[in-house]
């Protein structure tokens, strides 16, 4: 039971991730397919160019691991919090149904 909340944990963790990585990548790419320069108005403001451009930010690696573990953690915690509130109150209405009563009621709070 324990290995499953784990590997449940690590997928919440991938997912939350994905999400996160998968929106930031869509805002730039939002962003940049709207964007239209002024040329006008920056003829008139004209400075010394830049010889570099940098896209974003550099985060260490070490931050993305630690940041993995702890939403993995935090999965795990709402895991086992879930199964201890929801699943065993709702556990008396299917232990019923296997008993050979019929399930009169679909809610999962219902015991007969």
């Amino acid at each position: 039971m324990a290995m499953r909340i784990v590997i449940q944990a690590f997928m919440g963790s991938i997912i939350i991730h994905a999400l996160y990585f998968g929106s930031a990548i869509m805002v730039g790419f939002i962003k940049t397919s709207r964007y239209k320069p002024d040329i006008v108005n920056a003829w008139g403001q004209a400075g010394a160019l830049q010889n570099e451009t940098v896209f974003g930010n550099l985060i260490s690696p070490s931050l993305y691991s630690l940041t993995f573990i702890g939403t993995a953690l935090i999965c795990a915690m709402a895991i086992t919090s879930y199964n201890k509130i929801v699943i065993k109150k709702g556990a008396g209405n299917s232990r019923m149904h296997k008993r050979g009563y019929p399930l009169r009621y679909p809610l999962p709070f219902v015991d007969f």
